[in-house]
């Protein structure tokens, strides 16, 4: 017998899935700032499916703050961000989200970022869903995003970012041929000279 909530949250995961950008994420060109060594930022892009897995992570170094620089393959519409992060008061409550600009810690307090977040406190066992204002997030080819406090923590710690919307690859530069239009005299000066002189015999 089909049981309804589980068909209904399958096709909820499919819808999810589906509207991933993860297949688009540039994971071996990923940045992390102020994070500890264990810290595997490429790992915490995955897919929609093991968005609560706890295997890999990312954790703030010397206090609660942490910049990620995240590139894509293609040019993208992000609709949405998602982050499952470490429960309590090491869940981030502001991210600062800046789309295809160059922020590090020199920087990012001085930069207007594209869009500020300001999260839920994470007690469960699930994956906060924010929106962006997407006629800001149209043309993505570089987000970086700054968790720049938590909940009252030592460190900040982030197990999974997702992003839903549409991809576009990136345009290839056209090739363009340039033709004769118009013979050039210079460039038929011989042929012409060799006609001139089969008539003259």
């Amino acid at each position: 017998m089909c049981n309804c909530s589980h068909s209904h949250s399958s096709i909820e995961e499919d819808l999810n899935s589906q509207y991933s950008l993860f297949a688009h994420v540039d994971v071996a060109n990923v940045t992390s700032l102020n994070c500890t060594a264990e810290s595997n930022a490429a790992k915490i892009f995955r897919p929609y499916c093991e968005r609560l897995s706890k295997r890999y992570f990312v954790e703030s170094d010397v206090d609660s703050q942490i910049i990620l620089r995240i590139p894509f393959t293609g040019s993208i519409k992000i609709r949405s961000i998602s982050v499952f992060s470490e429960g309590g008061d090491e869940s981030p409550s502001l991210c600062k989200a800046f789309v295809n600009m160059d922020v590090d810690f020199d920087n990012v307090m001085q930069v207007e970022p594209t869009q500020e977040f300001e999260m839920a406190r994470q007690e469960y066992e699930e994956c906060a869903e924010y929106v962006t204002k997407v006629s800001k997030f149209s043309n993505v080819q570089t987000l970086t995003l700054f968790f720049e406090d938590n909940f009252g923590g030592e460190k900040t710690r982030i197990y999974f970012i997702g992003f839903k919307g549409e991809y576009t690859p990136m345009k290839r530069e056209a090739v363009v041929a340039i033709y004769e239009a118009k013979p050039m005299l210079s460039d038929h000066k011989n042929e012409i000279e060799e006609k001139s002189h089969n008539i003259i015999q």
